[in-house]
């Protein structure tokens, strides 16, 4: 791992201090390697275990992006040679996701920009998800030949209605207000203010609910939540999206075309079409699991299609 890659810091607090990460690979949309991931798994883990950590900070440098996903070049190089040696990277991936998830400490991801695939895996697995209103947050995967991983079939279900399938399965770009109404962010606040919430972090004075304690400090940043398009689309995605397999999904779409239902038959048509399926049994098998569940099964799913040749034509 190149230094610049990541940088790690413990910042001195009030009391004790804050961890704080910062993805350093603007150039390549802070994407990550499976070194940053492997550190990342390291220092929550001895940040966790230290008494006088109170919460971890985590943020994207440069202004196109918080994390754009995992460095799917650098999979795709690996795995032309040594199949097996890309499977180490989501290994190392999935182990991250979930030591994030089950993190015991205020975890706050500070998103903005490009927000993708392995970038949701460091942020909304976590307990406090803050979004700029310049968020771009997709899980595009069926579009490389792959499905939406990192934890995907734990989240995306769990978002209203049957959206979370149409986001897992059209990789479609949401706003920051879409992503507060989906559920997979807390928080709209104005990127300019990232820098004064970290100061006010290393300023609060933690006491027995840490956790409340941040969601006050961050409600006081929250600014008004405008209205979701993907709210007013909700009824239409329902009904396309509660068919059972890909076939009736598109049959559904075509009953009545609209200029929306149109919009997506177009987006579908052009993914993977090993992907669409694997990724609808998917959701709906994760909807009835649990996150250690979720993550066992992808990885088993993820040895699966790196065997394949859709990931490496993707």
């Amino acid at each position: 791992m190149s230094p610049a890659e990541i940088h790690f810091e413990r910042l001195p607090a009030k009391e004790g201090g804050i961890g704080l990460i910062t993805l350093q690979r603007p150039q390549a949309l802070n994407a990550l390697t499976m070194s940053m991931c492997q550190k990342i798994n390291q220092y929550l883990q001895e940040w966790e275990r230290d008494s006088l950590i109170n919460a971890v900070v985590i943020r994207g440098q440069g202004e196109r992006a918080f994390c754009a996903g995992g460095d799917v070049r650098q999979v795709y190089e690996i795995g032309r040679v040594d199949r097996e040696h890309a499977f180490e990277f989501f290994c190392h991936e999935y182990q991250m996701n979930r030591r994030l998830f089950h993190f015991s400490k205020p975890y706050i991801a500070l998103m903005h920009g490009v927000t993708m695939g392995g970038g949701l895996g460091v942020s909304v697995h976590g307990s406090h998800r803050v979004a700029a209103e310049s968020l771009v947050l997709a899980m595009p995967e069926t579009g490389i030949g792959f499905y939406p991983d990192i934890g995907g079939s734990y989240f995306l279900p769990k978002c209203p209605g049957r959206l979370g399938w149409y986001l897992g399965l059209t990789g479609d770009k949401v706003s920051a207000y879409d992503a507060f109404y989906l559920g997979l962010i807390d928080f709209v606040i104005d990127q300019s203010d990232f820098a004064q919430i970290i100061d006010q972090l290393t300023a609060l004075k933690f006491g027995n609910d840490a956790h409340a304690q941040v969601s006050e400090l961050l409600k006081s940043w929250q600014l008004p939540i405008q209205q979701s398009q993907l709210m007013i689309d909700q009824p239409a995605i329902n009904h396309y999206f509660s068919a059972s397999t890909v076939e009736d999904i598109f049959s559904k779409l075509r009953e009545k075309p609209t200029l929306r239902s149109q919009n997506i038959d177009l987006q579908l048509s052009k993914k993977s079409p090993t992907s669409l399926k694997v990724t609808l049994q998917l959701l709906n098998q994760g909807s009835l699991l649990d996150f250690d569940q979720c993550m066992d099964y992808e990885l088993k799913l993820t040895q699966r299609f790196l065997r394949d040749h859709d990931f490496y034509e993707g």
